[in-house]
């Protein structure tokens, strides 16, 4: 082997290095004290498909307008017996209020459309990496319901204790292990945005929605006005927005700021929110439907 072949050959060698060494770095995590973890592959959707707790609706749920009044669904001008659709499969890349999502919230590797649908709301007000989705039903002791009529608070004094009654019947971190609250201690305000208490959720994967994440998603407008939710209607599924036998609709977590001891609500039988008394119960009552936080790169949109 003369000089010449000699040099070449190192040079190639050289250069292999090189590039192995540049391929790690690529594909690798470096920590502060030089050790090197090679990194999985991540999936095109923006997140290793093992991490994904939301994935887009497939399909939509349906339900059949047997309104015997002329509120609710009658009053959005649908007839009886027609399909209304709830929600929307949405835009490849982008998050739009009311696109549907089926969550694997159990942790049990399905995205259940019949049990695990939820409606992306707006993203969270204290961390825009996070996303607010509503579940598609009431739940009575973490089970799907939707004639179940519970108090947000049975003392009728929201401002001293919050929805203490409403909060034992929200998802337990143990039945919804896949998702947590970023912080599960909350301030409490009226619609102004006047605060009163710190609300402990602790024990709880979920929470009350909120007045003013229902205002973003359904956006301007009088919230009160009959016909508010219409172009947001997603919120009044399993409500007596299509069947008189259901409840009215669900609490909010906000506070009335002219009634101490009224609090906000949806009511799908007026397409609209309202204040109510805490310790409103009954055959037509309100219900609990909880809201999960999840960050948007475990969510495949």
């Amino acid at each position: 082997m003369n000089k010449k072949t000699t040099i070449y050959g190192l040079a190639i060698i050289i250069t292999l290095v090189f590039i192995g060494v540049g391929y790690a770095f690529l594909s690798s995590d470096l920590s502060l004290n030089g050790n090197v973890s090679v990194k999985k592959h991540e999936k095109d959707d923006g997140g290793d498909e093992s991490s994904i707790v939301c994935k887009r609706a497939t399909n939509l749920h349906e339900e059949t307008c047997n309104s015997e009044d002329g509120n609710g669904c009658k009053a959005a001008g649908i007839a009886a017996g027609d399909k209304i659709t709830y929600g929307s499969i949405g835009t490849k890349g982008t998050l739009k209020s009311g696109d549907a999502f089926d969550c694997d919230v159990n942790g049990d590797k399905e995205y259940n459309p019949s049990t695990e649908r939820f409606y992306y709301l707006t993203d969270l007000a204290s961390d825009n990496n996070y996303a607010v989705l509503i579940y598609y039903n009431n739940v009575s002791n973490g089970v799907p319901t939707n004639n179940a009529s519970y108090a947000y608070d049975k003392s009728n004094t929201p401002r001293k204790n919050g929805p203490v009654t409403a909060l034992s019947q929200l998802i337990s971190s143990n039945t919804w292990p896949n998702v947590s609250l970023t912080n599960t201690t909350r301030k409490l305000k009226d619609e102004k945005g006047k605060e009163y208490i710190d609300f402990n959720y602790e024990g709880r994967a979920t929470r009350l929605p909120t007045y003013n994440e229902i205002a973003t998603a359904c956006g301007s407008g009088n919230l009160t006005a009959k016909d508010y939710l219409n172009k947001c209607i997603y919120l009044a599924e399993n409500t007596k927005y299509t069947d008189n036998s259901l409840l009215y609709g669900y609490w909010l977590e906000d506070l009335s700021a002219s009634y101490a001891s009224q609090v906000w609500r949806i009511s799908g039988y007026d397409r609209n929110l309202n204040v109510r008394n805490a310790n409103s119960v009954g055959a037509k009552g309100y219900a609990v439907r909880p809201a999960i936080e999840v960050e948007k790169a475990k969510i495949s949109y």
